[in-house]
């Protein structure tokens, strides 16, 4: 028996019943791997995906530059990756063999379904995006980036979703060109849909939006005739995690509040009233559900909102960050949010409770700046006696709370 081997069963009754076929199979051997074969697996890295921010500062640069975007789909993308390890599935049921009906089947390429197949694909197409001359990015690995003639072309990978961004359409064209002698490929051209989000090039600049996903989420939670209302909450209504009466059944509010976290890709207006809410997730209550029904009144009349990145416009980063002081009354804590742009539309935000109590508003705000800094420890808050007096107590604070800690545990 290998050291690399995995049961793989489809299409059983019951649990009992694919265990007690895997224990045919594999007998001892497997029983004895079974718990090093999980750790394992679970130690795989998982699907390379890209990051939102770096699909908004695309998008961006894009519309700053003129820049053409253009969309690629693989067609069964996992199955053309190529397995490192040796990986072995029991025979599909209904088509076992007569002649060696123990047998079990090696794998030649990934299924959909095996935790390797991510990975196998994604080192397949980097393998291929390097010999072509592009290079991933340290910051991203789903980024790619190629310098040829001053033609910059930049791919961005998204499983099996490709968008191409480029100066000069013909570059763009050849390299299509290579994917598609390469892999199997569906042309898509510009880049209209992605993910979820609808990218409208204007002549003022590009729109992205997510009308179409807003208008399944009413249709999926019944307020397609709602009464709309013009804020996400009620500015004068206390939130807290006691409020109102237990829901019945919280699977509706996660669900909505889920799906609310989704639509936050393209509506910055939105990050404070869900996260706000997120917080609830464990034991909502009745005035949380009412507020989550609120957020989806507020998106039936506001579906059209996204964000805006003018054309030639100077490529310039930009950050601002705020934060209240003691605003969530239940424990004290403080919230903070920030928002980046780039050119004219914003690339990444957030808006988030603080892990610790601040002892001021200037430690709140001190609190949400240092972990936007590129070395917080390093961060200057000024030189003067108060800001020092600031950072004695706060690790003042840090002991007590070790302390604390020793005395619980």
């Amino acid at each position: 028996v290998h050291d690399h081997m995995l049961g793989y069963i489809r299409d059983s009754k019951t649990p009992k019943e694919a265990w007690e076929k895997l224990k045919k199979i594999f007998a001892a051997n497997m029983a004895a791997r079974k718990l090093q074969l999980r750790q394992e697996l679970n130690n795989i890295q998982q699907r390379d995906m890209a990051k939102m921010i770096t699909v908004h500062t695309i998008i961006a640069v894009a519309a700053a530059k003129g820049w053409h975007l253009h969309q690629m789909d693989v067609k069964n993308a996992f199955l053309q990756g190529e397995l490192e390890e040796e990986v072995y599935m029991i025979q599909p049921p209904g088509f076992e063999s007569r002649v060696h009906p123990n047998a079990v089947c090696r794998l030649k390429k990934p299924l959909y379904g095996l935790k390797q197949a991510p990975r196998a694909w994604h080192s397949k197409i980097t393998q291929y995006l390097h010999q072509i001359g592009f290079r991933m990015s340290k910051s991203d690995t789903s980024l790619y980036i190629r310098h040829e003639s001053n033609n910059p072309i930049i791919i961005i990978l998204y499983v099996d979703d490709l968008v191409i961004e480029g100066k000069d359409l013909v570059e763009i064209n050849k390299v299509k060109s290579l994917l598609s002698g390469r892999f199997e490929m569906k042309h898509m051209n510009e880049l209209h849909y992605f993910l979820g989000i609808e990218v409208i090039r204007t002549p003022v600049g590009i729109l992205i939006s997510q009308r179409h996903y807003v208008l399944n989420l009413l249709y999926k939670f019944g307020l397609t005739e709602c009464k709309p209302v013009s804020t996400p909450l009620d500015r004068n209504l206390k939130i807290d995690a006691d409020s109102g009466t237990a829901v019945c059944d919280p699977t509706k509010y996660r669900q909505i509040i889920g799906s609310l976290i989704y639509l936050t890709i393209t509506r910055p207006d939105l990050s404070y009233s869900v996260g706000l809410l997120s917080q609830f997730m464990q034991n909502p209550r009745n005035l949380h559900l009412d507020c989550a029904k609120r957020i989806l009144r507020y998106v039936s009349a506001t579906m059209d909102y996204g964000i805006v990145y003018k054309s030639h416009t100077t490529i310039r980063l930009e950050g601002y960050t705020d934060a209240d002081w003691a605003g969530y009354k239940a424990d004290r804590r403080s919230t903070f949010g920030f928002v980046f742009s780039l050119g004219s539309g914003a690339i990444s935000w957030s808006s988030k409770k603080q892990p610790t109590v601040a002892l001021s508003s200037t430690d709140a705000k001190y609190k949400g700046t240092a972990p936007l800094a590129e070395n917080p420890s390093k961060t200057q808050i000024g030189s003067n006696c108060q800001d020092r007096e600031r950072e004695r107590e706060r690790e003042r604070e840090r002991e007590r709370e070790i302390i604390e800690r020793e005395l619980l545990y």
